[in-house]
């Protein structure tokens, strides 16, 4: 789950009402609101086209990126945008904060349906000030699973980094599997010695493949 650089630099008009607001939101409605299709659209900009917690691919973001899509503030592009819009602390909503720019992420469907309302921590969320994921999580290579870093000491906050990668999906059945496929496909060249390890790239599951390249490079596996 990387860390996202979340800046409002698209969806203009949007940031324009939300000031205006002061923090007191109208109640949120997706289905109604006319800012919701930009807020998506600048999301999967800033989110480089990945689910925010999974890392898996959405969408391609350079189309989202185009002067062309954007006009006054408002997108006006003509394709589908994947993915749905998570709100991290759903209590948000219910304190007149539902369209709060902070709160918003954009994620695969599946990861936002089994999320729901679960209670969150706020030192996971992706787009926090002091977050890094290196920080909190490591990746088992042969089970293709994340868990919490070893090097975190309290238990308390080790268990609280378990529940949010269960609460965001990151070991989520079929993305899991999916990851354990593509990461297993990208490295079976440097452990044949066909590849240097300086040649893999990846364009998703960035925090997974770093994890597994930084601990080969350090011969742990």
């Amino acid at each position: 789950m990387r860390k996202i650089n979340k800046k409002c630099n698209k969806a203009t008009k949007y940031k324009a009402w939300l000031d205006t607001k002061k923090g007191k939101h109208p109640k949120y409605s997706s289905s109604s609101f006319r800012f919701y299709r930009d807020i998506k659209a600048n999301l999967m900009a800033c989110q480089e086209g990945l689910c925010a917690y999974t890392e898996i691919k959405l969408d391609d973001s350079d189309y989202f990126k185009q002067p062309a899509v954007w006009e006054n503030g408002v997108y006006i592009g003509d394709t589908q945008i994947q993915g749905q819009l998570d709100h991290f602390d759903f209590l948000l909503k219910k304190r007149r904060k539902g369209w709060e720019w902070s709160n918003f992420f954009l994620c695969h469907s599946d990861i936002n349906n089994a999320k729901l309302d679960q209670p969150v921590y706020d030192f996971m969320k992706p787009d926090g000030q002091n977050y890094s994921p290196y920080k909190y999580l490591d990746y088992n290579y042969r089970l293709h699973k994340f868990t919490a870093s070893p090097k975190i000491r309290d238990l308390n906050k080790r268990a609280q980094v378990e529940d949010m990668i269960k609460i965001l999906g990151l070991n989520y059945g079929s993305i899991q599997r999916l990851r354990k496929k593509y990461l297993n496909d990208i490295f079976i060249d440097f452990e044949k010695d066909t590849k240097g390890i300086d040649e893999l790239s990846v364009d998703m599951f960035f925090t997974a493949f770093e994890i597994i390249r930084t601990k080969f490079l350090a011969h742990i596996i």
